[in-house]
């Protein structure tokens, strides 16, 4: 797209110029912040919906929120917005928690957390929402925010940054109207791209259910397994209790030791990474001698499985490689197969399985935070082929993962584009750097 015929310096590094007919200002002159709150005689009894800082992320909001009262809100909720308000967050200012309320209003409250932004006559809203999020101004709430582990920014200060704008709102609502169009063609296409993500993680667990319970020879005789999650498998198959199958099966300490600064890793189900069990940068650290004490009950050895046992990510499952020394925590269960039974990464593809991951969650007792006992673990019924067998399988899962991995990491490089060339359209055209004050959407529709 052409750029603007005449531009005028601005005296800023970060955009050294501006169309001519386009101003800039500070926020506070074309703008109201916090302009209404609640008042503390609020009746008990009134009822909304109450926006947090988790709620939004940049230039979205989730409005699926239950209703609570007055009565039983946070004492931060207090901001009253309005159809077409700008939420900014004042605090964890690297959250980026900028987005427009795009719905009606009248029984949404935001929190103090947030600044509120009405745009005034001389600034159309949905313009003022696309500079908000564009990288230029994100940057800058950044630069003006103070405070390293908890970066935050007052309302003044937010009032006090300086904007740039035609001084045309009909040129503004041009902008707004051709980012409108454009975007919702590079959201349909990443929505598009999302979608094959998830067909391919499908075929993915698809292939990986099939080859585990049914194998890979099509012809081999079937009998009935006796087992309901398994249903038929191979005539050939040994089936038997988890814990007949394995040489350990141990979960880690229920009363962790005192953390130390350093000392040796003490890990949990965070360390299941992309299916890799791996060391973090920030993991606890126990002492020495705290860490021998807990080797005398059991050691976790390379080829081991995990197994995440506590919490929403139970089910997560990964293998142990070589690793420094360390121990583990209750979230995580291990099991050693026996080495003439069982090949580890059959085991492994095996606690992946869509079928066993159903047959775990419909084990699990919930308090706190869904759980499963060793007990039910140990006498889960499980089936395989011969070892020669398993290895035949490996090799056929391995082979297929990784094509699909490969498709997973081309489509997620993809939409990674799409999203960069979705930010650079949107702050090209804040800062006047093309001019789309003459767009039609009905002729360029199809042209990105």
């Amino acid at each position: 797209m052409k750029r603007y015929d005449e531009y005028m310096p601005t005296g800023v590094e970060w955009l050294p110029e501006i169309p001519v007919g386009w101003t800039t200002k500070r926020l506070k002159y074309v703008v109201d912040i916090n302009a209404n709150t609640l008042p503390e005689t609020t009746v008990e009894e009134f009822t909304f919906r109450y926006l947090d800082i988790g709620n939004v992320t940049l230039g979205s909001v989730n409005y699926s929120v239950e209703p609570i009262t007055f009565k039983e809100a946070p004492s931060r909720a207090r901001r009253i917005v309005q159809r077409g308000d700008l939420l900014i967050s004042t605090v964890r200012t690297y959250l980026k928690a900028i987005a427009q309320i795009e719905e009606d209003a009248d029984d949404i409250i935001g929190s103090t957390g947030f600044a509120v932004l009405s745009a005034r006559g001389e600034l159309d809203k949905r313009f003022l929402f696309y500079l908000s999020t564009s990288e230029q101004f994100v940057d800058t709430i950044s630069a003006y925010s103070t405070g390293v582990s908890y970066p935050a920014i007052t309302a003044t200060e937010i009032g006090n940054m300086p904007i740039w704008f035609p001084e045309s709102v009909t040129e503004q609502r041009a902008i707004a109207l051709f980012l409108d169009d454009k975007t919702a063609q590079i959201d349909q296409l990443i929505t598009q791209k999302q979608q094959m993500l998830e067909l391919l993680r499908e075929e993915r667990a698809a292939l990986i259910n099939h080859a585990v319970t049914k194998g890979l020879d099509a012809a081999a005789p079937l009998r009935d397994s006796g087992i309901e999650w398994l249903g038929e498998v191979p005539a050939h198959w040994e089936i038997m209790k988890t814990k007949h199958a394995c040489s350990l099966l141990r979960d880690g300490t229920h009363q962790p030791p005192q953390r130390v600064e350093k000392g040796y890793p003490l890990l949990s189900v965070r360390n299941i990474v992309g299916g890799k069990f791996v060391n973090l940068d920030d993991d606890s650290q126990v002492s020495e001698n705290d860490f021998m004490m807990l080797e005398k009950s059991f050691d976790v050895r390379k080829n081991d499985i995990v197994l995440a046992v506590v919490g929403a990510t139970l089910g997560k499952v990964a293998i142990v490689e070589d690793m420094p020394l360390f121990t583990i925590q209750r979230s995580l269960a291990v099991f050693r197969p026996k080495p003439e039974l069982l090949v580890p990464q059959y085991m492994c593809y095996l606690f992946q399985s869509d079928s066993y991951q159903k047959l775990l969650w419909s084990n699990v007792g919930f308090s706190a935070q869904p759980g499963i006992y060793l007990g039910a673990l140990s006498n889960f019924d499980i089936a395989f082929p011969p070892y020669n067998e398993q290895a035949v399988i490996i090799d056929y899962l391995k082979a297929k993962c990784q094509q699909v991995a490969d498709s997973i990491a081309t489509i997620n490089q993809e939409i990674a584009l799409l999203q960069e060339y979705r930010s650079a359209l949107i702050a090209e055209a804040v800062t006047g750097q093309i001019d789309v004050r003459y767009y039609e959407p009905a002729l360029e529709a199809n042209l990105m």
